[in-house]
């Protein structure tokens, strides 16, 4: 008479395999996954544990019914810790695209103008327009230099340029008439601006007032 052997345990087996694959459903960052797929694997694991204990004895599926009962829930928060990680990193990635460059947060931090002289700044546009324009355009500035000449811009408004012991010249723009009427060539100013670039190699400042 030959030896009996247990039957083997199916649903036992069955059981841990509804469970890693319901596991991995709580752990993929698709939103859904778990709550569709997840529960109802782990549903039929905990169902097929009850099985394999019924046709085998506490031990044929009593650790499948704690897996479903105690780490499906631990597995599945972690999952959606690590999905809401995950959304919260795309986001700040988002946001750092949008953000302003450093240069753009230190002009906000700084409230008065950067001073720069009609040299400095003329010379750097003739350097390289590209850096001039990273370090000048858009920001706030006091320029110091002399008046070359007083005349008016293409929209009839006064317009000065700018040089100082003859190198370069620089263009500001958007003064009034009367802080205009009481300036000679020559002179020494000094002017608060906001940077423009620059038009046909020179550079150009908008928004222009005298300073004080």
């Amino acid at each position: 008479m030959s030896p009996s052997h247990p039957a083997p345990n199916g649903a036992g087996r069955a059981a841990w395999i509804c469970l890693v694959i319901a596991w991995v459903c709580f752990l993929i960052p698709i939103p859904g996954s778990g709550l569709l797929i997840g529960w109802p694997l782990n549903l039929a694991a905990f169902i097929l544990a009850i099985v394999g204990m019924a046709k085998h004895g506490a031990l044929g599926g009593l650790f499948q019914l704690l897996a479903s009962l105690i780490v499906s829930p631990l597995v599945y928060l972690f999952g959606w810790i690590f999905l809401l990680g995950g959304l919260s990193a795309m986001s700040a990635l988002e946001n750092n695209g949008h953000a302003d460059s450093p240069h753009e947060i230190d002009r906000a931090a700084d409230a008065s103008p950067r001073e720069v002289d009609v040299n400095t700044l003329a010379r750097a546009y003739r350097d390289d327009a590209s850096a001039a324009d990273w370090l000048y355009k858009d920001t706030a500035l006091r320029v110091s230099g002399r008046i070359a000449s007083i005349g008016r811009d293409a929209s009839d408004e006064p317009m000065l340029k700018l040089t100082d012991r003859g190198v370069g010249l620089v263009r500001a723009k958007n003064l009034s008439d009367e802080a205009v009427a009481g300036l000679s060539r020559g002179q020494s100013i000094s002017l608060d601006c906001t940077g423009a670039g620059q038009e046909s190699g020179e550079p150009v400042l908008e928004a222009c007032s005298i300073s004080d």
